[in-house]
């Protein structure tokens, strides 16, 4: 049996050749599905349950009633399938190299159809339109997920990257395995910041449900296991100096930002937090700075003008949809409280 996802009060089992619905309140099965191979856990969505096992299986069926939409597979012998994942429209099978090579395989979740090979391996992250692959050669490398472009690969100064990557507040973390942990920028994977753990990341990943069980993050706090310790760590961005602060001239919105890092956040005043991210900072000229940035959230663009004291920032949500626009006629006079 494989983990049980939960959604709306229903748990979904699935076991070597079947899947279940089963109401949590009563324990009464809702539906079953009959499938043809073992599969790994269940991703719930509102609408959809996909499996995942061996051979690049991938099977999508109705949430309501447990029917398959579609079904996509290829003909192989093998086995070792792992837990699937699925970012926005895309649904990433994985399998262990010493039973499928070029088995891993991104497909459209709404159609089952194959876009492009992944690297598999390690469990992925995924952040603005961005994923993180750590290879089994030891580099991470980060793709466009819609094009599925490279973007930029990180081998750990020749020692390797031996974790799986986490995003944490839109910063990606890895480590090698003796210990070093890098902090990497989702953009260019330039490291912004590094720490020795004190002991070797936990990494163990084997056949057949095995899996990388290295780090987690909640509340503010980075957590990482190591063969010998669990390790509590606060992220860099819970403690980035924003050196950076434009305030619009009616003294509403502000944004904060790290010219370094591109750690950035906008907030209203009174303090409520309308958005944070990492962008891209660049500097095209001796006196100006330019912050760019595309999340889930929202797109946001600022220019500073170093010399003039000016400043101007747009921002514009996605969900829910509005926009913010920044104007700083004179940040020489900006301060942290509202005016």
């Amino acid at each position: 049996m494989t983990e049980r996802p939960v959604y709306e009060g229903v748990v979904y089992v699935a076991g070597t050749y079947r899947v279940w619905a089963v109401d949590v309140a009563t324990g009464a099965i809702l539906w079953s599905s009959q499938q043809g191979s073992g599969s790994t856990s269940p991703i719930v969505t509102a609408d959809s349950v996909y499996l995942t096992s061996s051979c690049s299986l991938a099977i999508r069926l109705r949430r309501a009633d447990g029917s398959e939409v579609w079904r996509s597979e290829i003909d192989c012998t093998g086995g070792g399938g792992e837990v699937g994942v699925l970012y926005r429209d895309r649904l990433y099978t994985r399998a262990f190299p010493e039973f499928e090579v070029g088995m891993n395989w991104t497909l459209n979740a709404k159609t089952g159809k194959r876009i492009a090979q992944n690297p598999g391996g390690a469990d992925p992250a995924f952040a603005d339109g961005r994923s993180f692959f750590r290879r089994d050669d030891g580099v991470l490398e980060a793709f466009d997920v819609k094009t599925n472009t490279s973007l930029w690969t990180f081998a750990g100064f020749g020692r390797g990257v031996a974790t799986s990557p986490h995003v944490v507040d839109g910063f990606v973390y890895a480590a090698a395995a003796d210990g070093e942990l890098w902090v990497l920028h989702p953009a260019t994977g330039a490291v912004v910041w590094s720490t020795e753990l004190g002991a070797a990341p936990f990494t163990h990943m084997g056949c057949c449900g095995g899996s990388f069980v290295d780090m987690a993050a909640w509340d503010g706090i980075l957590v990482v296991v190591t063969a010998q310790r669990v390790v509590a760590l606060e992220p860099v961005s819970a403690e980035a100096s924003f050196d950076t602060l434009v305030v619009d001239d009616s003294g509403a919105n502000r944004l904060e930002m790290n010219s370094a890092t591109g750690a950035y956040r906008i907030t209203e005043c009174g303090g409520t937090t309308v958005v944070t991210g990492v962008g891209v900072v660049t500097r095209p000229a001796a006196s100006t700075i330019k912050l760019a940035a595309l999340t889930d959230v929202a797109k946001v663009t600022a220019t500073i003008d170093t010399s003039r004291r000016t400043a101007k920032a747009k921002v514009k949500l996605f969900a829910p949809a509005g926009k913010i626009k920044i104007v700083d006629s004179n940040t020489a006079d900006d301060v942290r409280e509202c005016r």
